[in-house]
């Protein structure tokens, strides 16, 4: 692996084997498709092909063609004596570290295009860690440690009914499909469930803030589904499936709050008590939710200075204001005369 990631840097030639070593990208050997058993004979340096500052080109590559000597051509040879280094390819100053092995050795992988939309400020980091390890099959169940060789009975603990894995916990069981119906009415949707991703797109059918109570949401309800199973399970807790929905409404009320990041935001509710109609899905799922209405930030203002235009031009009113609304609907004015738009007539009045 270090010979084929490495390359012969030029000095004097003399460390160099001109046939075998790689110096040009590729050996020449391997050039010239000469074969095995003469590549022991195959000795010289690549000094031995250097005259006074510069290259000596053996007849023998003309017959291959004109790249092989362009190419050795290219290699420009230092002006003055130094001695040949063999360097690493893929680092900055050709040496190979300990690091730079072990990131060719283990590259690292694809960008998780999930990864930034799970970790979000508004979320608890502890909320998106469950959600993390979902996405990666991590999840310590009963599933998953049957799998690293431990001899367990596995059962449900929300449903009692089939075995403890991450798909029939957080997508198939009663308990969680009661969770994801509680979602779908609140946001007026039909969520596939079937998996954590298809979750996620659901995401892209809100508006920007919808979408990103949304996905507070979907964080929580795994969260919460998560801790009632460990619940149940360790502490002998009896959580039922109104209390995970209550704990969910308080988390997505604090995540909403960071959110909005204002102190001046009305609640839905609050604005439905001063007589004003949930028209729109955004209204109704923030009224469902009870959670403060993000405000629209208003554009900055733009100051406007009118100056008086310059003679012989007049400024013209449009709106009828002027002579008794004899030139309602005049565009501009030029001298004495008052130019309409078409299909009006140029009229011309007296000052």
């Amino acid at each position: 692996i270090i010979l084929d990631n490495s390359i012969w840097l030029i000095g004097d030639g003399t460390r160099i084997c001109y046939w075998t070593d790689n110096w040009l990208g590729v050996t020449l050997v391997d050039a010239l498709d000469i074969p095995v058993t003469l590549r022991l004979n195959l000795v010289a340096k690549v000094s031995n092909t250097i005259h006074e500052g510069s290259w000596t080109i053996p007849p023998l590559f003309e017959q291959y063609g004109t790249w092989l000597v362009d190419e050795i051509l290219s290699i420009n040879l230092p002006l003055t004596p130094r001695e040949d280094c063999f360097v690493w390819k893929h680092s900055k100053n050709g040496i190979l570290t300990s690091r730079e092995a072990h990131e060719h050795l283990n590259p690292p992988g694809p960008a998780l295009p999930w990864a930034s939309t799970i970790w979000r400020n508004f979320i608890p980091p502890s909320h998106s860690f469950v959600a993390w390890r979902l996405m990666l099959r991590k999840t310590p169940t009963d599933e998953n440690l049957r799998h690293r060789g431990c001899v367990i009975v596995s059962m449900c603990p929300l449903c009692r009914r089939y075995n403890d894995s991450s798909e029939y916990l957080f997508f198939q069981c009663s308990f969680a499909l009661t969770i994801w119906n509680w979602v779908n009415s609140i946001f007026e949707t039909q969520l596939d469930h079937s998996s954590l991703e298809e979750l996620l797109l659901g995401c892209n059918s809100f508006t920007a803030f919808i979408k990103e109570l949304f996905l507070a949401c979907i964080i929580h309800s795994l969260h919460t589904l998560w801790m009632a199973r460990n619940g149940i399970l360790f502490n002998n807790a009896k959580i039922n499936s109104q209390a995970a929905i209550t704990k969910i409404r308080m988390t997505i009320a604090l995540s909403a709050s960071s959110i909005n990041n204002t102190t001046d935001s009305i609640s839905a509710s609050a604005t439905a008590n001063f007589g004003i109609v949930a028209d729109t899905v955004d209204d109704r799922v923030l009224n469902r939710m009870q959670v403060a209405q993000r405000p629209v930030r208003p554009y900055g203002y733009v100051l406007v200075s009118w100056k008086a235009p310059s003679a012989p031009w007049l400024k013209a009113n449009t709106n009828g204001s002027l002579l008794n609304k004899l030139i309602k609907g005049a565009g501009y004015m030029f001298g004495s005369r008052v130019i309409r738009r078409s299909p009006f007539k140029p009229l011309k009045i007296t000052i």
